[in-house]
């Protein structure tokens, strides 16, 4: 099930699935084939995770590009590529069709929207022959590319990561929350977070809340109330914003699990939001897109202060299930 987060309007499994078919459908009616490609540039909606299931089920290799990003950034990206076609969010037209004319592409642009130069995607999602009787692309290989994302691009320019299907398998089990958990990452579907929490969402069925973008910690306090939030995925620099807004303002949030990632955490801003959230699992995470999350590190006030020598000074947590970590000291 899927909340908005803003309108609060919900969308549940059958419907998602429903749509999912209809979109896989058309693509195929239009001449989509196993192995093409196609990009997905948009701002978290109800419908924005549609195009990256239809293309699981069509064979297709979906891949992704932040809306935020720059239009040098995004003719990089496009370059690589080189997708058939693209499923762009009505705010993100122009950033996509200048990188194509940049790039000297000419990518087919559906948009997420109403349109009235390109298709809209509300075409993909109208009734269609074959609903009832629909079989999924049969991926004989789990090896196979199932998605290609991009590295953070730390050291250089992001570089394309083509994962297999056992890997998305493997991050969604990461994610597991108990059915009817309502859970929020604010990251778009150019992140791995974003991309294994959509995955795990249909294995465990928890609700899923869905915001376009991080808009501040007063419109985060809002969601987190309106919707009553149990779990949430923020970079540090989001969490050290909100909780010193909820010091501020003398706010409680009712959370059960924060977890934090892409940054590192400082011992000062962790404590102080053990304090703001007392009942609150604090989960600092890191991992890298090439091979999903590999170590976890559970806080708690209580438990902090009893290890703080182990968890600040020489360990850094432990693996996750699963992970083997090799230290080289060469």
């Amino acid at each position: 099930m899927y909340i908005d987060g803003i309108t609060h309007e919900e969308d549940k499994f059958n419907n998602f699935l429903t749509i999912c078919i209809r979109t896989a459908l058309h693509m195929r009616k239009e001449g989509f084939i196993p192995q093409d490609k196609v990009t997905i540039c948009t701002f978290n909606t109800l419908n924005s995770a549609v195009p990256l299931i239809a293309s699981f089920f069509t064979g297709v290799i979906p891949s992704t590009i932040d809306p935020t990003f720059s239009e040098d950034d995004c003719k990089h990206f496009l370059q690589m590529l080189k997708p058939k076609a693209i499923f762009v969010g009505s705010d993100s037209v122009d950033l996509i069709v200048n990188s194509l004319k940049a790039s000297n592409l000419k990518s087919k642009i559906i948009v997420l929207g109403p349109s009235n130069d390109y298709e809209s995607f509300d075409n993909y999602l109208a009734p269609i022959d074959g609903e009832e009787s629909f079989e999924p692309h049969d991926a004989i290989n789990w090896k196979d590319t199932a998605v290609i994302l991009f590295s953070s691009g730390t050291t250089g320019k992001p570089k394309g990561i083509c994962l297999n299907h056992s890997f998305l398998i493997n991050s969604a089990q990461m994610k597991k929350h108990a059915k009817g958990v309502k859970v929020l990452f604010y990251s778009s579907l150019y992140w791995v977070t974003q991309v294994g929490l959509t995955i795990a969402n249909i294995l465990y069925g928890f609700i899923k809340v869905v915001c376009p973008r991080y808009d501040g910690p007063a419109s985060f306090c809002r969601v987190a109330q309106d919707c009553k939030l149990q779990a949430v995925f923020l970079p540090f620099p989001y969490l050290v914003d909100v909780t010193e807004y909820c010091q501020n303002q003398n706010i409680t949030l009712h959370l059960n699990e924060i977890t934090m990632g892409g940054t590192p955490v400082t011992e000062k801003h962790l404590r102080l939001a053990a304090e703001t959230f007392p009942n609150t699992r604090l989960l600092n995470c890191y991992g890298q897109t090439e091979v999903g999350p590999t170590t976890a590190y559970p806080r708690h006030e209580n438990y902090v202060k009893l290890m703080k020598e182990k968890l600040f000074k020489l360990s850094c947590g432990k693996t996750v299930q699963g992970a083997i970590i090799k230290v080289n000291s060469n």
